[in-house]
This record gives C-alpha cells, structure tokens and sequence, in this order.
C-alpha cells in the first residue's frame, strides 16, 4: 500500500512565510530629529530678520553720540527733528482772472460819451472788484485803440477811443493779450498806437 503525503500535514509548514513586497523597495520615513532641526533654522531665520530690520529702522531715527566726561565715556541718544517744533511747509498759490473779448461797438463808445471824451469806467465797474481781488489779472483786447480819437472806426474795422486804455487799468488789469482778428484793423500804426497806449495806461 503507498502512502499518500498530505501537505497540510507538512511539520516545517507553520515555519514558513509568504514573501512580502517582492520586487518593491520600502521608503523610510524621515528621522524626527531631522524634521526638528529644520524648524529651528527658520526660526532662528526670522527672528534675525526682524532684529536686523527693526536695528536699522531705529538707528536711522536716532544716533548715539559718545561723549567724554571726567574721564569717562558716556552714550547718550541724540533724537531726530521733533516733528512738533518743525515748521510745516506752506503752499505757494495765486489767482488769476482771465477776460475778453474788449470788444467797442459803435453803441458801447456811445454809451461811454462824455462831454470831454469817453469814461468806459462805469461800464467795468461791475467787474472790477473781482479783477482787483486777483493776484494776476489778463484780458483780451480784442480792437487797435487810437493814438488821438481824431480817426475813430467802429465794425468792421476797429479803431476805438484812447481813454479804454485807462478803464482797463482803473478796473484792476495787469495785462492784456492784443493778437486778434482785428490787431490790423488800423494797420501797423494801430498796432503800435494800442501798445502806445497800454504801456501809458500801466497794462503789459
């Protein structure tokens, strides 16, 4: 009779042991104290980042002045400006009036009629206490103005009465701009006869 072997009745069976992993590689972890030691070195990292920048914020502020006395050497802080007992800066600014168009029509110069002449006076009196009020104070002159008012011309081509010249700078005008469509209405002589009269007037 041959025996039959049964191999769960093997006695090295509970000896044995599958194989684990085969044809894989285990990773290990990272040792604790590494981890650790990292986390140290940032924080050493920051702390001397904040000294460094607070270190210098307050050396620029402030300075340290060394000073000896009976022999001894002292340190004493000395401050920056006090921002309370230091002047504040003022701002620079000025006013300007800006007018025109200095236009006389034949009823304007009318209107200004005197027994002696012309008074364009009252008619800028209504302005003028805005114009006096400005630092700098331009207008617009639109018309020649005559040397004699013995050739005045009204539209469409200008030659008004002198004594504008003299209401302008009664009315507070520093200056008055003269290039226009009109400028030679009158020719070169009515140009040279308006600034004439300007720079008598005291108007630039």
């Amino acid at each position: 009779m041959t025996a039959r072997h049964d191999p769960a009745s093997r006695p090295d069976q509970h000896l044995r042991s599958p194989a684990i992993g085969v044809g894989k590689s285990l990773q290990p972890a990272a040792p604790l104290e590494q981890s650790v030691a990292w986390r140290l070195f940032f924080a050493l990292l920051l702390v001397g980042a904040v000294i460094l920048i607070f270190g210098s914020a307050s050396s620029d502020d402030d300075a340290l002045v060394t000073t000896e006395v009976e022999g001894r050497t002292e340190e004493r802080a000395e401050l920056g400006p006090d921002p309370a007992t230091t002047p504040a800066e003022t701002a620079t600014s000025f006013t300007l009036v800006a007018g025109g168009d200095v236009l006389v029509h034949e009823s304007v110069a009318a209107s200004a009629a005197t027994d002696d002449g012309f008074d364009f006076g009252p008619q800028l009196a209504v302005i003028a206490p805005t114009v006096r009020a400005a630092d700098v104070a331009i207008c617009h002159l639109e018309v020649p103005i005559s040397a004699t008012n013995d050739d005045l011309a009204y539209y469409p081509a200008f030659r008004v009465p002198s004594q504008l010249a003299p209401a302008l700078a009664g009315a507070g005008f520093d200056s008055c701009s003269v290039a226009s469509n009109h400028s030679l209405d009158a020719g070169e002589a009515g140009v040279a006869s308006t600034l004439d009269q300007l720079d008598r007037a005291g108007v630039d």
